[in-house]
């Protein structure tokens, strides 16, 4: 097909019905768009199915059994992510690690002592940890028993970074992300 690549592979998923979309992503189109490219982007926020994009890694390789035995989650607690750590245990073998990672966005770590009057962040920053976990837990126990081991995990900092270091940190297979949508 000719056109637009993202319209033409939405029109193709679309005419099918397809339940999965899979990319090949190479993440170029700046700093915001580092883990994914536009086109990827814009699929995975309009197509009314799954999308997996697979990024190159050197040496890697896609070969069965074992596929998938380190996962990472993200969630922030919505319907779509509830339906995405359902798929995350769906495609995780009875040996995999599944990190369910919440990320708290726009609270900065400060070590110092505030000169200019500003409230000490830690207790807040203890209280959203331990909501979160609390809901990472819920969120568990409300996905049920598969055989992996899903383990919880908060972290602070900007979404699309912290779910990037966390990935790199567990040498992660896969990474799933469920996506609000518009």
């Amino acid at each position: 097909r000719e056109g637009d690549p993202w319209r033409e592979i939405a029109g193709v998923a679309e005419e099918m019905s397809a339940d999965l979309v899979v990319l090949g992503t190479h993440g170029r189109g700046g700093l915001e768009r580092l883990f994914l490219g536009s086109v990827t982007e814009k699929l995975i926020r309009r197509l009314p199915c799954s999308v997996l994009t697979i990024c190159h890694e050197e040496g890697r390789t896609w070969n069965a059994p074992g596929l998938l035995t380190r996962i990472v989650c993200a969630t922030d607690f919505s319907e779509t992510s509830a339906e995405a750590l359902t798929f995350a245990l769906a495609l995780a073998g009875s040996d995999a690690r599944v990190t369910l990672l919440h990320v708290i966005e726009s609270i900065q770590e400060t070590r110092e002592p505030s000169h200019f009057g500003l409230p000490d962040l830690q207790p807040l920053r203890e209280d959203l940890d331990r909501q979160a976990r609390e809901h990472l837990e819920q969120a568990i126990r409300a996905a049920g028993e598969t055989g992996a081991t899903v383990e919880p995990r908060v972290a602070f900092g900007r979404a699309y970074q912290e779910i990037l270091r966390v990935a790199a940190e567990e040498r992660a297979d896969l990474v799933v992300i469920g996506a609000q949508g518009h």
